[in-house]
Protein backbone atom coordinates (compact mmCIF):
# COMPACT_ATOMS: atom_id res chain seq x y z
CA UNK A 1 0.00 0.00 0.00
CA UNK A 2 1.32 3.47 -0.93
CA UNK A 3 0.14 6.60 0.80
CA UNK A 4 1.46 10.00 -0.39
CA UNK A 5 4.56 8.06 -1.68
CA UNK A 6 5.32 5.88 1.30
CA UNK A 7 5.44 2.34 1.16
CA UNK A 8 3.81 0.34 3.73
CA UNK A 9 3.38 -3.59 3.32
CA UNK A 10 0.41 -5.44 4.18
CA UNK A 11 -0.14 -8.75 5.62
CA UNK A 12 -2.69 -10.56 6.26
CA UNK A 13 -5.10 -8.31 8.97
CA UNK A 14 -3.34 -5.63 8.43
CA UNK A 15 -5.70 -2.63 8.82
CA UNK A 16 -5.16 0.47 7.33
CA UNK A 17 -7.09 3.91 7.70
CA UNK A 18 -6.43 6.53 4.31
CA UNK A 19 -7.25 10.43 4.72
CA UNK A 20 -9.02 12.47 2.89
CA UNK A 21 -6.97 13.83 0.25
CA UNK A 22 -4.59 11.37 0.45
CA UNK A 23 -2.97 9.88 -2.44
CA UNK A 24 -3.32 6.20 -2.29
CA UNK A 25 -2.65 3.02 -4.50
CA UNK A 26 -3.13 -0.86 -3.69
CA UNK A 27 -0.24 -3.26 -5.61
CA UNK A 28 -0.24 -6.67 -4.61
CA UNK A 29 3.78 -7.45 -5.89
CA UNK A 30 3.75 -11.46 -5.15
CA UNK A 31 2.24 -14.46 -6.71
CA UNK A 32 -0.47 -14.56 -3.19
CA UNK A 33 -3.70 -13.60 -3.17
CA UNK A 34 -5.18 -10.60 -2.46
CA UNK A 35 -8.30 -9.98 -0.67
CA UNK A 36 -9.34 -6.52 0.29
CA UNK A 37 -12.30 -5.22 2.25
CA UNK A 38 -12.85 -1.54 1.38
CA UNK A 39 -15.03 0.44 3.99
CA UNK A 40 -16.13 4.65 3.08
CA UNK A 41 -17.00 6.30 6.26
CA UNK A 42 -17.35 9.35 6.38
CA UNK A 43 -17.11 11.35 9.64
CA UNK A 44 -18.90 14.97 10.20
CA UNK A 45 -17.44 17.52 12.51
Amino acid sequence: MTIDGQVYPLEPGTCIAVDVGEVHEIANPSDSELVLTYLGLQVSP
